[in-house]
């Protein structure tokens, strides 16, 4: 394993880094985040390099990163994920095969795109096997290398977010624990994932995200879209019983909070009753959220009394040793940092 894991999280509206020291218990050396402009990014894609990289530049003096070598990742909505089914073939004719079968599943054409895959179960008594396609743009993939590479920084490694996710949870590894969701409610959408022992099962991209929630209130207020950021930071509680009818300002913004998060709610709940039908009865039992919307005050509370199961907060992996004066900050922002830290794991935990 690496001596260092540096994790470089580009999302739509700031840039997250993290730094792991590698060794037998890896340790948290520093990690940060700046605000990036709206429009920097658009679906997954760096439109502004020059300006992305120099927010990257000024995050690694204000974090004192000076390693060149970070881990990166792709999101959800710029990439593929299927679980598709083959004959049974060895490894050495997947590669081949794989190409073929992506035209089935992908809108664009195969050679536009980087594709890999694993092997998931063979089933010789069927003569087939399951495998697990993920691809994404070229073009996308490649303007976030470019940006790191005009700045003097080597990508190590191109992952996608919620893989990541699925890292730092901890899951990435067979359990017992049947069927777990992971949400990452992030700038513009809201990436919801569902595995069983490691293996994911269900993919989607919700359009419902923190930059939605903000409008809607600014729509709603009659107010600019920062005067709504700001409120919903500091003044909108999940649980709030706020009437449609009053009058005050903070009430009416929880008010279109609430119906945004009960929509959110309502496209969660359809996306387990379809992974419900497609997996024979499998049903999700526990519920993990990240993502900057994840911050809003008591969302797991109100999502669990919604959905009727467990919703739980990431967590510090054990495995990962923070320092006492970090650990507080840490785990206050741990949401928005936990693409970068599972990209930093990949360089220092071993698999």
């Amino acid at each position: 394993m690496a001596k260092l894991g540096v994790g470089l999280d580009i999302g739509a509206n700031s840039i997250k880094v993290l730094e792991l020291q590698g060794g037998l218990k890896p340790r948290l050396s520093r990690f940060g985040k700046v605000a990036l402009p709206e429009g920097a990014l658009n679906a997954g894609e760096i439109k502004e390099r020059e300006q992305v990289g120099k927010a990257i530049k000024e995050l690694f003096a204000k974090a004192k990163i000076a390693s060149k070598r970070v881990v990166i990742a792709i999101p959800g909505q710029a990439a593929i994920i299927r679980h598709i089914k083959l004959p049974l073939m060895e490894d050495n004719e997947v590669a081949n095969a794989i190409h073929w079968e992506a035209e089935r599943y992908i809108p664009f054409p195969v050679d536009e795109v980087t594709l890999d895959f694993k092997v998931i179960k063979r089933y010789a008594d069927q003569n087939e096997m399951d495998v697990l396609m993920v691809c994404a743009r070229n073009d996308i993939i490649y303007s976030h290398i470019e940006t790191l590479r005009e700045i003097g920084l080597q990508t190590q490694v191109v992952d996608i977010q919620t893989f990541s996710l699925m890292r730092a949870a901890g899951l990435e590894k067979a359990n017992t624990e049947g069927a777990v969701a992971l949400l990452d409610i992030g700038f513009e959408t809201s990436d919801l994932m569902i595995l069983k022992d490691g293996i994911p099962l269900f993919t989607r991209v919700i359009p419902l995200a923190g930059n939605r929630f903000t409008k809607t209130i600014a729509t709603n207020l009659g107010i600019t879209s920062e005067e709504a950021e700001e409120i919903k930071i500091n003044k909108i509680d999940a649980l709030s019983q706020s009437e449609s009818t009053s009058q005050s300002l903070d009430a009416k913004a929880n008010f279109a909070m609430q119906e945004g998060l009960k929509e959110l709610t309502l496209e969660i709940r359809r996306s387990f009753d379809y992974f419900h039908m497609q997996e024979r009865n499998e049903e999700v039992n526990r519920l993990i959220i990240n993502g900057g919307g994840a911050l809003l005050p008591n969302l797991g509370t109100f999502l669990n009394r919604e959905l009727g199961i467990p919703v739980i907060d990431g967590a510090i992996p054990h495995e990962i040793s923070v320092p006492k004066k970090l650990r507080l900050k840490l785990e206050v922002e741990l949401p928005l940092f936990s693409v970068a830290l599972g990209l930093a794991m990949r360089e220092v935990v071993p698999e």
